[in-house]
């Protein structure tokens, strides 16, 4: 439809070049064998060039712990490095309410009918270092990682802030449904930056 962006695998793998790629899995259940197959060609892709992370999120939900540490796991098991990262939909807390406006509409229907369609909380939005910090205190190998790329730019001089306008970044979500119904999300982006 008019406004949209469909990308699958495949144009992910031919723009590749110059992107860095991160995964945010789809549930602790939704990690099959079709899923990690898709991730090892991601990262044979990806991988050589030290281009691949598996990002994980901090939910707020009951199995956070068993997540973050199925999520290690599998990042060595593939050998890719895990990146913290914040599913960010608004920049700031009170931003909230806008984004509840904003899934009303996508799916047509008002605050009092969106029920579970809407976040459940306002954790959605950007966090300082710090905070980033402490919510990946046991796992700070993916703090690192997330951070590398600004390391990168602060060293060249390039400023990182794609929704400012300011040139030089781009990114890019593809959406990746093996036949089985998992859903990924997979995350190609030049200059990631995770809060």
């Amino acid at each position: 439809p008019k406004g949209e962006c469909h990308l699958g695998v495949h144009d992910l793998i031919e723009f590749q070049e110059g992107l860095q790629c991160v995964v945010l899995p789809p549930a602790l259940d939704g990690l099959n064998d079709e899923y990690i197959e898709l991730l090892e060609g991601l990262v044979r892709v990806f991988g050589p060039d030290d281009r691949f992370s598996i990002g994980a999120c901090r939910e707020y939900g009951p199995d956070d712990r068993a997540r973050l540490a199925q999520i290690d796991a599998l990042c060595t098991h593939l050998g890719v490095p895990m990146a913290a990262a914040n599913d960010v939909l608004y920049h700031d807390p009170s931003r909230r309410a806008l984004q509840d406006v904003l899934t009303c509409i996508r799916h047509g229907c008002t605050i009092d009918e969106a029920g579970l369609r809407l976040q459940p909380s306002a954790e959605r939005c950007m966090k300082p270092p710090e905070e980033m910090a402490r919510l990946f205190a046991d796992y700070p190998h993916a703090l690192a990682r997330s951070a590398e790329p600004f390391q990168q730019h602060r060293a060249s001089g390039t400023v990182v802030n794609r929704r400012s306008g300011n040139p030089g970044t781009s990114t890019c979500t593809a959406n990746t449904e093996p036949a089985s119904g998992s859903r990924a999300s997979v995350s190609a982006l030049r200059n990631f930056g995770p809060w």
